[in-house]
């Protein structure tokens, strides 16, 4: 983040690992108790891999150019976080799995799923140790 303070990065940082983590456990617990739930816009059912994307297409870009212009990036890190979330979960759900409904509660999902988000969130501890040592 140019022009942020290690404070503000640290900061922005841990707002991604805890967007990212709670994201998956509320999608996840809400996924558990209302199977087969599945998002319809104009008959065409909309998979939170896509919904992730545009929501990483719309915050990565101020998190770059930005900085720490204003509060708002604290909104646009944590946005980060949730659309990493969905494309990760469902990513790993469409390579693993038939993609069907069905596979999202098989083992392969789950365990795909804290996998990849234990890796991504292994990565932003990399990076906020890399934040402190520059400094």
């Amino acid at each position: 983040m140019r022009g942020a303070s290690v404070e503000t990065k640290r900061k922005r940082l841990t707002l991604i690992l805890i967007s990212l983590i709670a994201t998956t456990m509320i999608m996840r617990t809400i996924l558990f108790f209302y199977p087969d739930t599945d998002l319809i816009i104009g008959g065409f059912e909309v998979h939170h891999l896509f919904v992730g994307i545009i929501i990483l297409a719309l915050s990565a870009p101020p998190l770059i150019a930005l900085g720490d212009c204003c509060k708002w990036m604290d909104v646009a890190a944590m946005a980060f976080g949730a659309g990493m979330s969905l494309v990760l979960d469902e990513l790993v759900l469409l390579i693993v799995t038939d993609g069907s409904n069905a596979a999202y509660y098989l083992p392969g999902s789950y365990i795909g799923a804290v996998v990849s988000i234990v890796l991504f969130s292994i990565y932003i501890l990399l990076l906020m140790r890399t934040t402190d040592s520059n400094n």
